[in-house]
This record gives structure tokens, sequence and C-alpha cells, in this order.
């Protein structure tokens, strides 16, 4: 079968590669976490907004995945 005929399997190997940049981009961006008594131990899931489009939001997905899976 020709990958002209695998349009899931080609989104999804395109998503990976966006997410390997967007990951790349939020780890330079990553600001060192603030310490005191009342500092949340986990992050937060930052609020969706409701102009973010389809895939954006499976995009925000699978970082969530990644993340949670990494810091296991």
């Amino acid at each position: 079968m020709s990958f002209e005929r695998q349009p899931g399997r080609l989104a999804t190997i395109n998503l990976r590669k966006q997410l390997d940049v967007m990951m790349k981009t939020s780890e330079a961006a990553k600001q060192k976490p603030t310490k005191g008594l009342l500092t949340p131990q986990k992050p937060t899931l930052e609020k969706q907004d409701e102009n973010v489009t389809e895939t954006q939001r499976v995009l925000n997905y699978m970082e969530a995945i990644r993340k949670s899976m990494t810091t296991v």
C-alpha cells in the first residue's frame, strides 16, 4: 500500500516532527520554577482558548502525554 492511501499515518508522522520542534523550543524557553510554600508542586494544565485549532489541540495532547511519560 502506498503512502498516498495512508493519510492518518502521514498526519501522525508530520505531527511528531512538529512536536519535536515544539518540545525543543519549549525547553529553551523554560523558566526556572519558583520555590516556596504556596507554589504548586505539579504544573497545571494550560487553559485552552476557543481559537485553538484541532491540530493545535492534538499537538497539546501529544505534548502532555510525552511530558507525563518522561517525568515518571
